[in-house]
């Protein structure tokens, strides 16, 4: 698929997602067409989780909707601006997760919201909700850079063009999973 992650026949097969991989994964490209082509991408958390351990790699989270196009034309805006589409390249697995599409979850998700039972059915919501409970944010774009173990690497960024801050905030995230892989390989010795 364009954009996407080619198979490898000596890579462990990636686990379901929770949405259908074609279909879906189809739709949401027209949305991310100005990412360049040589960038690893994914749509959901659980395949970004997977590559994440696959190829030792963090994982940028770009919080993003498909119904507001000012919203996608920053989410790659300021990576360009940046210089840093290289450092993304190079270092990441990214994860585009769209908090407004209907997409249906296999299985729907029971959460506690504002300290009541809610069921979660369709896969924006979820990403929604992830992005609302664990980071208290509910504004897109929204940046977060994380390990295979959803362990924050850098403290999240929202709607900011400054290019510079961005690129730090990429080289803070890589340094930190750089130092947390070495320390655990350290450990293991």
């Amino acid at each position: 698929m364009t954009g996407c992650r080619p198979a490898a026949d000596n890579e462990p097969e990636l686990p379901d997602y929770y949405f259908h991989p074609h279909k879906d994964s189809m739709n949401l490209l027209r949305y991310v067409d100005y990412v360049p082509r040589n960038i690893e991408f994914v749509f959901d958390l659980d395949s970004a989780l997977k590559l994440s351990q696959i190829k030792d790699k963090p994982i940028l989270i770009i919080f993003t909707g498909v119904g507001c196009k000012s919203t996608r034309d920053i989410d790659w805006k300021v990576v360009k601006t940046s210089d840093s589409e290289k450092l993304i390249r190079d270092n990441f697995i990214v994860a585009f997760l769209f908090v407004d599409i209907k997409g249906k979850l296999k299985e729907p998700v029971q959460i506690m919201y504002e300290g009541r039972p809610k069921i979660i059915s369709t896969i924006g919501r979820y990403n929604w909700y992830l992005q609302i409970e664990r980071y208290k944010s509910n504004a897109q774009p929204y940046y977060c850079i994380v390990d295979h173990n959803m362990v924050d690497l850098a403290d999240p960024r929202g709607y900011d063009l400054d290019s510079a801050g961005f690129k730090d905030f990429l080289i803070q995230g890589l340094l930190e999973f750089r130092s947390n892989s070495l320390k655990l390989k350290s450990s293991l010795k």
